[in-house]
């Protein structure tokens, strides 16, 4: 997908998600006596979802917006079989190619600061994966008889089936727990010696408890989401919900396995307020309090009439079914442009005059938009290089590729003085095959030019460097648009207003014909010369001037110029 097109997904995918998320604060907020587990659940299948929306995107919509057609199927390319070999030679300056400077397109710069958002998001994570690595280094083990004990009990209450390691450090005032397959518990290095038995049995309860809900997995699902949707709001505000709602359903577990309410709020109270003055490198661990989320964490443990029960199968099962219902949704209704309803060919080829638009010119279907090249330069010259061309369709209108021609034709600068029509290998494709116009108004045709060494020794002794390029882009055989990178050529190799129409066959098919067999025996004849078989080779070029007599009897605009130049050349 292209730049062009990419925008607009990604803001469909946030529109989406605003959507979701609305859908579930609002679920939230209904469901007032569901537990903290069970709101948990609702958001982390939010939030998977959330990181499954976008592979919607490579999914074929099946609903439209009302009128819009489906989307008419492409089996061919169109036209950049025309490269067309048009010019006699003309004097002129040795010209390098000019690297110009373009600012990006507003639509370039958003994706830019999108994706800079993203690696910034992610980077910060990873730094504080660094930081949790660094603490698990100058940690060591807890080995006393009461740890032991207290985290076999412990384990056993919140049904831990995973090992966990219960490691002690100085760097940290907090507790808190990290990991997923090999789940580390990191205490405070007083904890082992100095603090209560039930203090040091409630924060073990209250790790396991993260431990056994993978709540370290679900942070990750939640961050890489905030993420990707970085830009909207909602996304953030929701990450806080699910982290209070897992707070407190470790809360829940921890006062359901016997420990008092007001001991374990004092508690919570304490380690915040220990939290305050620590270092930062327990920050990225899943820690048992933060001064964020302690006063409705607080309010909830002192109320009795809360409901502590936990998500259980049958909350995972709805979650699921949720989510697979919301992303089979958005793969069916994505957002497609509206299309003008079919028309006959009589209609279309005389269209209404309309106003000009962003990159398509007043009266005219289709546009350019800024054409963008990758360059590989050898010995100073470019040699090599791809050209990456958007063809726009004004909005609203269904484009019929068989009526779509484009010429993209290559100068080369020979001797720094002639400009002559190039002798590179030209190889065009679509970017998104098959081109239809049907994702958004515009697709992209990629053009490879490849200056190979020269065979022939009269090819050898020129010395032929790159120059420029023009582009036009014919509908029903009108101009729409061109372009090029040197602007003096579009002055020196002007254009058809309009070519002839496909109707008019018999000629042009009988000269394209001529012109394809006469290129073919000079091909040959230019091997013969250069394997220095020149009785052969002569021979070649006599058998042509038949063809070349024939196709100038034709009167084709341009290939009088041609047989001239290879007259003349030989």
């Amino acid at each position: 997908m292209n730049h062009a097109l990419l925008l607009p997904a990604l803001l469909e995918l946030l529109a989406k998600s605003a959507l979701l998320l609305v859908g579930a604060a609002a679920l939230t907020a209904g469901a007032r006596r569901s537990s903290a587990a069970q709101r948990h659940s609702l958001w982390l299948a939010v939030f998977a979802a959330l990181l499954l929306l976008p592979l919607t995107k490579s999914i074929p919509p099946r609903w439209h917006l009302p009128g819009s057609p489906a989307a008419p199927v492409v089996t061919v390319l169109p036209a950049m079989s025309e490269i067309v070999l048009v010019s006699s030679p003309i004097a002129a300056a040795p010209v390098p190619p000019v690297k110009k400077f373009h600012l990006p397109a507003p639509s370039h710069l958003a994706l830019i600061a999108w994706l800079a958002g993203t690696m910034a998001i992610v980077g910060f994570r990873l730094l504080g994966s660094l930081q949790i690595a660094w603490l698990e280094r100058r940690s060591v083990i807890g080995s006393s008889a009461c740890l032991t004990t207290l985290a076999g009990q412990a384990a056993k209450e919140m049904n831990l089936r995973t090992p966990c390691a219960i490691r002690l450090a100085t760097a940290v005032s907090v507790p808190c727990t990290w990991g997923f397959w090999r789940p580390v518990v990191l205490l405070p290095a007083a904890a082992e010696e100095e603090w209560a038995e039930e203090r040091l049995l409630a924060a073990l309860r209250h790790e396991f408890a993260h431990v056994a809900r993978r709540d370290y997995l679900a942070r990750w699902v939640a961050l890489l989401a905030c993420a990707l949707y970085w830009p909207n709001p909602l996304v953030w505000l929701s990450v806080r919900r699910l982290r209070l709602a897992q707070e407190q359903a470790c809360d829940d577990l921890v006062l359901r396995a016997g420990t008092p309410p007001a001991d374990y709020a004092a508690l919570l109270v304490e380690t915040a307020r220990a939290s305050l003055g620590s270092g930062a490198g327990w920050r990225a661990a899943v820690a048992m309090a933060r001064p964020s989320t302690l006063e409705g964490r607080v309010i909830a443990i002192v109320d009795g009439t809360r409901n502590r029960r936990p998500a259980g199968r049958p909350a995972a099962v709805v979650g699921a079914l949720g989510m697979v219902a919301f992303i089979g949704a958005s793969a069916l209704a994505q957002i497609a442009p509206r299309q003008a309803a079919p028309t006959t060919p009589a209609a279309s080829a005389a269209p209404a005059p309309e106003k000009a638009v962003d990159g398509i010119a007043d009266g005219a279907t289709l546009g350019l938009l800024p054409i963008r090249s990758q360059s590989e330069a050898e010995d100073g010259s470019v040699k090599h290089f791809t050209l990456h061309i958007p063809i726009k369709a004004r909005p609203a209108t269904e484009i019929d590729p068989a009526d779509l021609v484009v010429h993209v034709l290559f100068y080369d600068m020979v001797d720094g003085q002639k400009i002559l029509p190039t002798t590179a290998a030209v190889q065009s494709q679509w970017a998104a095959p098959p081109a239809n116009w049907s994702k958004g108004g515009v697709e992209e045709l990629k053009v490879e030019y490849q200056l190979s060494k020269p065979e022939t020794e009269a090819a050898k002794n020129e010395n032929r460097k790159y120059f420029g390029y023009i582009v036009r882009v014919y509908y029903h055989g009108k101009i729409q648009a061109e372009a090029s990178d040197v602007p003096r050529l579009l002055q020196q190799f002007p254009g058809k207003a309009e070519l002839l129409p496909s109707a008019a066959a018999p000629a042009d098919r009988e000269l394209e014909e001529l012109s394809l067999r006469a290129y073919t025996i000079f091909t040959q004849a230019e091997k013969l010369e250069g394997a220095r078989q020149f009785p052969e080779a002569l021979a070649k070029m006599k058998s042509v001037l038949p063809l070349l007599d024939r196709i100038t009897a034709l009167n084709f605009r341009w290939q009088p110029q041609v047989v001239a130049y290879r007259r003349n050349g030989r």
